[in-house]
């Protein structure tokens, strides 16, 4: 049995682009200054697994042209001295124009699963699928034992009800559910987080059979004005409750970390112990200087002590706590914005 960790990047085409609402600001989602901060990502996502996980298979699922160089850092020789497979992806599932507003890319996992599938022999074998504003801090030995048990293991976000989440809160989801199954469910369903996807290939396949018979039912409902799916997490949630796939959860190894010290915190001194930090908001500023910290060598910063690795890894990500300096890095230009955004507004009543 063999057990791949895995993350992935799709690069919207030159005119289809779509909005990502942690990449405001970095350009078109098509754009070079885009994706270099998923490429920077994607490098830190192999260095932190490989520091605590050697046996495991390393593979990046893309349809793009993987740069050989990343600015100065030479990303190609970094792939091939990470034992990182690059496996190149068409995009089966790409949703029409007008489907919904963001993340057009999202479908591209099932195209990822189809292409695990259709080139696997082991059905036992297990696939951790991950974004790529994933860091790890530990072995993943207790999340692979726990992942045997069932086959799977699924990562439950408790959402409230009617908390919108990509267009549809758990109260339209259970009505979608119920259009889909042709009965009523007694409860609202669980919302199972897109970030985090483990499975033996035998679930895999269930998964790819099921996603497969769903997609044109989900076109013909977006051609007909009814509420669908969005994204791909609302549709695995659907496959994991058709299928019963929700009774072995990741929660214990994973949480989506939300980091902004103005906003939304919901960072706890506990989840230092998460073996993945998932970081939307890290994505373009503290993985990105966990970057350039740790490619400077990456052998090099593959032999730190486990505690000073976890030490860079909490201070950039501000897991737990938000140090002093990158608060105030991160305050003053809001402020600044707020500043002349009141002398602009004051001016122009005058």
């Amino acid at each position: 049995m063999k057990r791949y960790v895995s993350t992935w990047l799709c690069v919207d085409p030159t005119g289809e682009e779509s909005q990502y609402s942690q990449m405001k600001l970095k350009g078109s989602s098509s754009s070079k200054s885009f994706l270099e901060i998923y490429w920077k990502n994607i490098t830190v996502f192999f260095i932190t697994c490989k520091k605590f996980n050697d046996n495991v298979e390393f593979r990046l699922y893309t349809n793009a042209v993987v740069p050989k160089y990343i600015g100065n850092f030479n990303f190609d020789l970094f792939l091939n001295d990470f034992n990182v497979e690059v496996i190149h992806v068409e995009f089966s599932y790409r949703t029409p124009s007008g489907y919904y507003s963001g993340w057009r890319n999202q479908f591209f996992e099932f195209s990822i699963f189809e292409n695990i599938v259709s080139n696997s022999f082991d059905d036992n074998d297990l696939h951790l699928l991950l974004d790529s504003d994933c860091i790890f801090t530990g072995s993943l030995a207790p999340l692979w034992n726990k992942a045997k048990l069932n086959g799977y293991l699924t990562y439950k976000i408790p959402y409230n009800d009617d908390k919108y989440i990509n267009g549809l809160n758990r109260i339209q989801l259970k009505k979608v559910f119920e259009e889909l199954l042709n009965t009523n469910i007694p409860e609202l369903p669980e919302y199972f987080g897109g970030e985090f996807y483990l499975t033996s290939i035998l679930h895999m396949r269930t998964i790819v059979h099921e996603f497969k018979q769903l997609w044109p039912i989900l076109l013909d409902r977006h051609a007909n004005n009814k509420a669908k799916f969005n994204e791909e997490a609302q549709t695995l949630s659907y496959i994991y409750f058709k299928h019963n796939f929700i009774f072995s959860e990741a929660n214990d190894f994973i949480k989506r970390l939300w980091t902004q010290p103005f906003i939304h915190r919901n960072v706890e001194p506990v989840d230092k112990e998460k073996l993945i930090w998932h970081l939307p908001h890290e994505k373009k500023y503290g993985i990105i200087s966990i970057f350039n910290k740790l490619t400077k060598n990456p052998k090099y910063s593959l032999d730190l002590t486990n505690e000073r690795f976890i030490n860079v890894l909490s201070y950039y990500s501000t897991v737990p706590n938000i140090p002093f300096w990158i608060y105030i890095s991160r305050i003053i230009p809001i402020q600044l914005v707020r500043v002349s955004y009141y002398f602009l507004k004051k001016a122009t009543i005058i």
